[in-house]
């Protein structure tokens, strides 16, 4: 034998070893199954291997356990998913219109249709942008195209869960629509509003304009302020009508933000990274802010093209997409903590995040379906 390959030897049988997996990105070294010892010969070191498959096979199935896949078929999904919950509503087109379909948050039970958008006057397709959801109620952007190939006209529609949306904001947003209960925060042109569903159909203004893109999280509701390259976050509470903390100007556009009932707010900022010759790269950081610090920190997420972010009950989902590439990523953590991907390498379109339950819709061969797990045991 060699007398590097037998130094070599040596040196493995000296040191102990544990099996762990490495995401740079996402902080520290961090051990996911621990491995058996090796000590020496190569009958441990495959002991080792084993005890290290068989947990790692284990865990996957524990986190298996109670999740739900549920084709949807080839059609184009538009926007979702939205947990509303024992539901779970996606927008798809069909032919020149879209339709909102509402799937049984199960691997049983019968899909149903909660509402068609036909196009309009002058209009030769209709598109759901961004949807949002609750138990009880819903709500999305729409916009038009005309013969040439432009947009006519957008707005926010919204509804109780069986009953036909109506407007309730001239305008469309990029964000995901707030949705709390029987309540649907929008606002884009109008300034932010809060409208109550139902017979009532109270509206309540939280912020004339340039407020825009409203939340609501149980008794707090949020809304964006300033330029869209230099936007600050407002942070409200609806009970006692107070101010609670805006957070500063942010360096970036906000891509995606969310909020939490104790008025938590998660938000992905982008920023533009000079290259040479002219050149520029997008790069987008997650950061949180709270009411003991309103000037916000960073996650530990690497700086990427784009960001989608949810927050609710202590975790943090975010969907990951690179620039050029068509698959996504989906990792879930805690502020604190580590962030661990759900979904690698596949063509992630949309995902949402409740107190119980990570959802998100993924495409392979023109193909999509619905996968919905414990949000705990991701």
């Amino acid at each position: 034998m060699f007398p590097l390959a037998r130094q070599r030897l040596r040196s493995e049988d000296a040191a102990p070893q544990t099996v762990a997996r490495r995401f740079p990105e996402e902080g520290p070294r961090a051990p996911t199954v621990a491995g058996r010892r090796v000590l020496s010969g190569g009958r441990s070191r495959r002991l080792g291997v084993i005890a290290a498959l068989a947990g790692a096979l284990a865990a996957s199935g524990a986190s298996e356990a109670g999740a739900v896949t549920r084709p949807l078929g080839s059609g184009d999904v538009q926007a979702g998913p939205a947990l509303a919950g024992n539901l779970v509503l996606h927008a798809q087109r069909r032919g020149p219109g879209a339709v909102i379909l509402a799937t049984p948050a199960a691997n049983t039970g019968a899909q149903r249709t909660l509402t068609v958008r036909v196009p309009g006057p002058g209009e030769v397709s209709v598109g759901v942008g961004q949807l949002g959801a609750s138990a009880r109620a819903f709500a999305f952007s729409e916009a038009g195209t005309t013969d040439f190939g432009t947009f006519s006209g957008s707005g926010t529609f919204g509804a109780l869960i069986g009953d036909e949306p109506a407007v309730l904001d001239r305008c469309g947003s990029g964000l995901v629509p707030g949705v709390e209960g029987d309540r649907v925060a929008a606002g884009q042109c109008e300034g932010a509003r809060l409208t109550v569903l139902g017979p009532s159909r109270e509206t309540r203004e939280l912020a004339p304009p340039p407020a825009r893109t409203p939340k609501v999280a149980g008794d707090v509701a949020s809304w964006l302020e300033g330029t869209q390259d230099r936007p600050l976050i407002v942070v409200r509470d609806l009970v006692r009508n107070v101010e609670l903390y805006r957070t500063p100007r942010q360096a970036g556009r906000i891509q995606e933000y969310d909020l939490q009932a104790d008025g938590t707010v998660v938000a992905s900022v982008a920023t533009l990274v000079p290259r040479p010759r002219g050149f520029a790269d997008s790069h987008t950081t997650v950061r949180m802010f709270t009411i003991a610090r309103r000037t916000g920190r960073r996650l530990p997420l690497a700086a990427r093209a784009h960001y989608d972010v949810r927050i609710e009950s202590g975790r943090v989902a975010v969907l990951r997409r690179s620039e050029g590439r068509l698959g996504g990523q989906v990792l879930i953590g805690t502020p604190r903590g580590r962030f661990h991907y759900v979904v690698r390498r596949r063509i992630v379109l949309g995902f949402d995040l409740d107190a119980t339950r990570l959802a998100w819709i993924d495409s392979r061969n023109g193909n999509a379906r619905l996968r919905v797990v414990s949000a705990g045991g991701s």
